[in-house]
C-alpha cells in the first residue's frame, strides 16, 4: 500500500493570523517613515505664526485696512482633534475702527468677558478691551469647548480675536 502524505517538519509554520500580524506592523512602520517627513506632528506648547489678515476675515468677516499693525499673530492648533488656540492682537487708528464697529452685526457687550466664557476660553490674553463678542464655534457645543471672542477697545484701536479648541 502506498500511504503518501506530506512531509512534516517538527517546527510548525507561522500561522495565518502570525502572518497578518507581522505583515500589519511592517506596513504601520513604513508609512510612519514615508509619511512624517511630509505630514509632520507640531509642538503645541511652540506658537506658529498666522495671517492676521487671513484669520480676521474667516472669523469675523472683516478686511483689516491696510494701516493695521499686527502685534501679536499665533496659533498653537495641533495635536489631538486640532485643539489649541489662536491669538491676533492688532491696532487699527481709531478712526478707520469707527467705520468698523457700526457695519459689524454682531451684539457687542462690556468688559469684563462673562465668567462661562472665561472658563471656556482657558487662555485668554491680557487685553484692555472695553467691548467683546463671543461665538461658539458649534451649536451642539453647551460649555464653551470651542469657540472665539473679539475684545475691542476703540479708544486706542486694540483689538484682540482670541479663537480655543479644546
Amino acid at each position: 500500500m502506498d500511504d503518501v502524505s506530506e512531509p512534516t517538519s517538527e517546527f510548525p509554520g507561522p500561522s495565518g493570523w502570525m502572518i497578518n500580524v507581522v505583515a500589519a506592523f511592517i506596513v504601520v512602520v513604513l508609512l510612519s517613515v514615508i509619511l512624517f517627513p511630509v505630514i509632520p506632528f507640531s509642538d503645541p506648547s511652540v506658537p506658529v505664526p498666522v495671517d492676521a489678515a487671513d484669520a480676521f476675515r474667516q472669523l469675523t468677516g472683516w478686511a483689516l485696512p491696510q494701516s493695521t499693525q499686527v502685534l501679536i499673530s499665533e496659533h498653537t492648533h495641533g495635536g489631538f482633534k486640532n485643539d489649541g488656540r489662536l491669538t491676533v492682537a492688532v491696532r487699527i487708528p481709531p478712526r478707520e475702527l469707527s467705520t468698523l464697529l457700526p457695519n459689524d452685526s454682531n451684539t457687542w457687550h462690556d468688559c469684563p468677558i462673562a465668567s462661562e466664557i472665561a472658563r471656556g476660553a482657558w487662555s485668554l490674553p491680557n487685553h484692555s478691551g472695553t467691548i467683546y463678542y463671543a461665538r461658539k464655534t458649534s451649536d451642539t457645543d453647551k460649555d464653551w469647548h470651542r469657540g472665539y471672542v473679539v475684545i475691542v477697545n476703540p479708544d486706542t484701536g486694540r483689538v484682540w480675536l482670541h479663537e480655543w479648541k479644546s
